[in-house]
């Protein structure tokens, strides 16, 4: 099943988008959830950035409303973690990297999620982007577990959106 009132979504962000755009970044992939959701992929050798959470999923599961919530893009990557209730979770992406860096000065990008969690990570040259949800975040906050998700990236940013149908 999809989660509950939530249904399926795609977020996409780079130059010449459907959704968004960020000059001079590029091109980006989406982060999807649901049931049976396509991959995303990119051209110019950069391999597949996706997102997906829901049941039965290409790239990662989750049982019982919670259980796995794997993000992964670039080449060669791994699940890297589980969410029991509550956690910190840090993610990587490029061709083979371990877990929370990238060579030629990309930086570390971080997720994070549960209660009273700030925001965990910035790029050089790009500024802060950070995905957070729970209680009491410093972007965003989530009324009776699952209210306003909010995904930020740039210089100076303000909050940039919430779900409807969700909490926000």
């Amino acid at each position: 099943m999809l989660e509950p009132g939530v249904g399926v979504r795609t977020w996409c962000w780079g130059q010449n988008l459907e959704l968004g755009s960020e000059p001079g970044v590029g091109v980006r992939t989406c982060r999807c959830w649901g049931q049976n959701l396509e991959l995303g992929s990119e051209p110019a050798g950069v391999g597949v950035r996706t997102w997906c959470w829901g049941q039965n999923l290409e790239l990662g599961s989750e049982p019982a409303g919670v259980g796995v919530r794997t993000w992964c893009w670039g080449q060669n990557l791994q699940v890297l973690g589980s969410e029991p209730g509550v956690g910190v979770r840090t993610w990587s992406w490029g061709q083979n990297l371990e877990l929370g860096s990238e060579p030629a000065g990309v930086g570390v990008r971080t997720w994070c999620w549960g209660q009273n969690l700030q925001v965990l990570g910035s790029e050089p040259g790009v500024g802060v982007r950070t995905w957070s949800w729970g209680q009491n975040l410093e972007l965003g906050s989530e009324p009776a577990g699952v209210g306003v998700r909010t995904w930020c990236w740039g210089q100076n940013l303000q909050v940039l959106g919430s779900e409807p149908g969700v909490g926000g």
